[in-house]
């Protein structure tokens, strides 16, 4: 009964409603990568009505096998559990509603519930073995919607700390999410900026490759597009989700200001040697670190 709780249809009878009925009316989940701005993302999912989101279900450092991944995705999506026998509320939403009507869901039904995660292991260099069969499962056992988050601008992708994001406030309590962090200020060497860059695109297109192989109708959301139309962003999230029409103050209560130049060159020193290398060379990399303004770039060929 239970590894069918998704898929069951509605019952009438409040006796049954507890067992049959979805925890939520959609499921989803994010596929992203570290440093890709994808927390300002989970703060403004956890800010959507009756939303139950798990920020980064599984960490790059649990190596499950395909199966057990499969499972533990699927789990999620039918009762949020977080790792105890209760929902992590702290960490997966900060709205007081969520949980009420999670702890009353004989009468209450969550309106989304869903997790994000990074499909590449320690050190973000490898993918975890047999992902896109875990997700493909995963799509079938929960109809969960699939979202894809890129940062398509390798060069700030490669530079990027955490903490960039200030501010951030989840469901309106006047609490950080994030922590600052200094960013990186200083030399940038040649050979580490072409093996940062070079990872950063191959790991995009690990990302690009999952969804191709997964069969289901993705929502790309790109960081830059966050950047510059937030509202349009979690529109088009909020019709995936077949969501009411959301609040104005809902963004108000999430908002994003980075402590990292948009400009690199007031944070890396040696700009000039790094612009010199690229030109001739590529192009399109080249777009990347001269840009001073968000923009959705196309994939880049590594450097050679």
């Amino acid at each position: 009964m239970m590894a069918r709780w998704l898929l069951l249809p509605l019952v009438a009878t409040s006796a049954t409603t507890r067992l049959t009925r979805p925890a939520a009316k959609q499921a989803f989940f994010v596929l992203k990568r570290g440093h890709s701005g994808s927390t300002w993302l989970s703060a403004l999912l956890l800010n959507l009505p009756l939303t139950y989101f798990f920020d980064e279900l599984v960490g790059a450092s649990a190596n499950f096998d395909a199966k057990k991944l499969e499972a533990i995705f699927v789990q999620a999506l039918r009762a949020p559990t977080g790792r105890g026998t209760s929902p992590e509320w702290s960490k997966s939403s900060g709205d007081p509603a969520v949980r009420s009507c999670w702890q009353n869901r004989d009468k209450c039904q969550l309106n989304a519930i869903g997790f994000s995660f990074s499909p590449l292991l320690r050190g973000r260099r490898r993918l975890r073995p047999g992902i896109s069969t875990t997700l493909q499962g995963v799509v079938a056992k929960t109809r969960a919607k699939p979202i894809l988050f890129l940062r398509t601008n390798v060069v700030k992708l490669s530079r990027a700390v955490n903490g960039d994001k200030t501010a951030l406030r989840v469901a309106g309590l006047h609490r950080q999410l994030l922590r600052h962090r200094t960013p990186h200020r200083g030399n940038w060497s040649l050979p580490l900026f072409v093996k940062s860059v070079n990872d950063a695109i191959r790991r995009n297109n690990d990302l690009l490759g999952i969804r191709s192989k997964v069969r289901a109708e993705w929502l790309v959301i790109y960081y830059e597009r966050l950047q510059t139309d937030t509202a349009a962003v979690m529109d088009s999230i909020r019709r995936l989700l077949v969501m009411p029409r959301m609040d104005s103050k809902m963004l108000a209560r999430a908002p994003g200001k980075k402590t990292t130049s948009d400009d690199l060159r007031d944070v890396v020193f040696n700009f000039r040697e790094l612009e010199s290398y690229l030109e001739g060379r590529s192009p399109c990399v080249l777009k990347m670190l001269r840009e001073v303004a968000p923009t959705v770039h196309p994939v880049c060929d590594v450097l050679a």
